[in-house]
């Protein structure tokens, strides 16, 4: 066995892991006052996330770069909607219904479109 291979793949795993919990954590701390109706009518008008933040929260993400943009850059592409789905189905299964529950899958394609830019803003803060 490879031990040097071993220890650069435990290192990527463990590199991984940290970015995601990271971003479960900031994610839920966002969420914590969000109601399904609110999720419902940010759907339904197309609401961009990232426009509507606060600027409180919005230092929150330049304070997230700041500590773990590095991390956050290089393991972006394993926060993947379909991640963000399965988070919110065991953190905020409410929130997770309204998405999935949507007509049209107009849920679905808004929490895409919402990920995607969420984290584009993040990497060019």
């Amino acid at each position: 066995m490879d031990w040097k291979k071993a220890a650069i793949t435990f290192t990527k795993q463990l590199g991984i892991s940290a970015a995601t919990e990271i971003v479960r954590g900031w994610l839920n701390a966002q969420l914590k006052d969000k109601t399904p109706n609110d999720l419902y009518i940010s759907i339904m008008e197309d609401k961009d996330l990232w426009t509507i933040t606060p600027d409180k929260m919005k230092k929150t993400g330049h304070k997230f770069k700041g500590t773990y943009g590095k991390l956050f850059k290089q393991y972006q592409k394993e926060i993947t909607t379909e991640l963000i789905l399965k988070w919110l189905q065991k953190d905020r299964l409410d929130l997770f219904s309204t998405i999935i529950n949507m007509p049209d899958n107009k849920g679905l394609i808004w929490i895409d479109k919402q990920v995607n830019k969420i984290k584009q803003q993040i990497i060019n803060m």
